[in-house]
């Protein structure tokens, strides 16, 4: 039953997540990659002028009244003939999310206190008469106490996969066919945890979590995501327009 609701859990995770990465794939990503292609545009087309100063150092240079300015100056003449934006009257403010301390496991408080009570209920030892699997039961009755006191799930799981009456009860070939079936169990209830805990830590995972912290106050932080990169987006064509207009000036672009 415990990997059975694992499995369940991992199943829908898995699709929050899919949903999530699709929204943020159609909102932010799309915008990251044009900024990512601007910004290499800009990076070929400096290097351009950089090859054709460095072949012509003997000229002179822009100072000297000869025309050419180079695209830093003009970009810094443009910058700072800009007006300045008015930040005081914004409302904006960034999503104020405490990421969970390093090194911390959640514990599935819920899931913790639904296996304790399926175990008490199939190993109390009231359930028999019989002395020999009133022991067994009381012993794994004191096991379960101790994992639900240390909130241990892995116990608890493992207690769960035990049968219910003593092994002696049970004949040679249906003992070892519980033992490899319990094998597998466990093999399985470990893959399914590591790809549960790895999703849970995942980067997607924490953004979406920011994400739905900053919709409880009110704040679309994809929105304010995506305003942020159009602002460098633009700020960076304008960037390239200055980088093409000198790559025409010196000729080595189509005008």
């Amino acid at each position: 039953m415990a990997l059975f609701n694992r499995e369940a859990e991992l199943v829908d995770l898995r699709a929050e997540l899919e949903a999530f990465s699709q929204e943020y794939e159609a909102r932010i990503r799309c915008r990251e990659a044009e900024l990512e292609a601007v910004k290499a545009q800009i990076e070929a087309g400096n290097a351009m002028i950089q090859a054709h100063r460095a072949r012509h150092v003997h000229r002179p240079s822009w100072q000297a009244g000869s025309g050419y300015v180079p695209v830093e100056e003009q970009y810094r003449q443009a910058r700072q003939a800009r007006p300045k934006p008015d930040f005081a009257s914004s409302t904006t403010s960034p999503a104020e999310w405490v990421p969970p301390e390093e090194g911390g496991e959640a514990v599935d408080e819920g899931e913790i206190k639904r296996l304790y009570r399926e175990l008490c209920r199939r190993f109390h030892p009231d359930l028999t008469q019989d002395e020999q699997e009133r022991q067994y039961r009381t012993a794994r009755m004191a096991a379960i106490n101790v994992a639900y006191a240390e909130r241990d799930l892995a116990a608890l799981q493992a207690i769960a996969a035990e049968p219910d009456r003593p092994a002696s009860d049970l004949g040679g070939w249906q003992l070892d066919a519980l033992r490899d079936r319990l094998r597998q169990i466990e093999r399985r209830m470990a893959a399914v945890e590591w790809e549960f805990q790895s999703l849970v830590q995942s980067e997607l995972m924490q953004l979406q979590v920011e994400v739905k912290l900053a919709r409880q106050r009110g704040h679309d932080l994809l929105a304010e995501m995506a305003a942020e990169i159009a602002g460098q987006l633009a700020h960076k064509r304008a960037e390239l327009d200055l980088v093409t207009a000198q790559l025409r000036q010196l000729g080595l672009a189509d005008g």
